[in-house]
């Protein structure tokens, strides 16, 4: 019984755990994905800035926002 329950726990963290990466047509920027959290590595063309991009890292636990160092919204 208590082999069952490790294995079912191991899954269920595999599951939730593991990020899929998705690419995101605004310059470059890269989304993972996983059950539990997000990242996104942003490289995002910008007319309004003096460097023609926007660069960051947006990190997301639970659906809230924990670091943004891009300085953008990000739905």
């Amino acid at each position: 019984m208590k082999k069952a329950v490790k294995i079912v726990c191991i899954v269920l963290a595999v599951l939730l755990l593991i990020p899929f990466p998705a690419s995101v047509k605004d310059g470059g920027s890269v989304k993972w994905t996983a059950a539990l959290y997000q990242v996104i590595d942003v490289h995002q063309m910008n007319d309004n800035v003096p460097v023609g991009y926007t660069d960051g890292v947006i990190v997301k636990v639970l659906g809230f926002e924990i670091v943004n160092t891009a300085g953008i919204e990000w739905n």
